[in-house]
């Protein structure tokens, strides 16, 4: 048994990697227009400057191999958008225990309503659990993501006193 996770543990860790090196490397691969601000109005030799400076002049296999290591590190680097020059991982920090609490309420009230309602359709001798089962899995697989998107972002903001996205 313990061979078989310490297996699956590896296939996931280098599913992981692989990953990471293509995104990675698809987002190095993007105009670098996307790193500056006002990217008209600079000259050639301040881009070329801040590009050094960001390591993005070097190789794609350099600049993988820096990622790694600063990744295993726990260096996520600076924030170049966001917040300028603030550390990741402290705007990580900030953000992540909200995003915490709110994947443990759906995971509880996933388990709380699914459990039940698949109980329900598995025993049910008449057929109405199991159509409304089937109507309600059809429900939420067809209306797109979006739309709850918009009102857990509505409804969850203020029931769990989180301020919502965008707003001042």
């Amino acid at each position: 048994m313990a061979k078989y996770i310490l297996k699956r543990l590896g296939i996931s860790l280098l599913t992981l990697v692989i990953i990471l090196s293509v995104v990675f490397i698809l987002v190095r691969q993007m105009p670098i227009e996307g790193y500056f601000d006002n990217f008209d109005k600079l000259d050639q030799a301040v881009i070329d400057a801040r590009l050094r400076q960001m390591g993005l002049k070097d190789p794609i296999f350099v600049q993988l191999k820096n990622f790694f290591l600063r990744l295993f590190q726990g260096d996520l680097g600076t924030s170049a958008r966001y917040s300028v020059g603030v550390p990741i991982t402290s705007i990580v920090a900030k953000k992540a225990p909200v995003s915490i609490e709110i994947g443990v309420i759906s995971m509880a009230l996933s388990l709380v309503l699914g459990i039940p309602l698949g109980a329900a359709m598995a025993r049910s001798k008449s057929k109405f659990w199991d159509k409304f089962g089937t109507v309600f899995i059809v429900f939420v697989s067809a209306v797109p993501a979006a739309v709850y998107y918009i009102y857990i972002q509505s409804y969850g903001s203020t029931l769990l006193g989180v301020p919502m996205l965008f707003s001042r």
